[in-house]
């Protein structure tokens, strides 16, 4: 059984986490809609840790940059 990481993984783990509130306001959303976003399985990525709901910068932009839409295709 292989139990490294990949660079990739370990540097996410080091990376600093934001409260569902931090996470709110980085957004420009309300945190009730991130908790409806976690109820329904849309929004992005988080961390179940304890009680708590945790998000990392890196998957909150990785969300922002797949929301883009271009106008033209519509």
């Amino acid at each position: 059984m292989n139990h490294t990481k990949d660079k990739g993984d370990a540097q996410a783990s080091r990376e600093p986490l934001l409260s569902a509130d931090d996470a709110a306001l980085y957004l420009h959303v309300a945190r009730s809609t991130l908790a409806t976003w976690r109820c329904v399985k849309r929004g992005p990525r988080f961390l179940k840790l304890g009680r708590g709901c945790w998000y990392r910068v890196s998957d909150l932009d990785a969300w922002i940059s797949r929301q883009e839409r271009d106008p033209e295709a519509a």
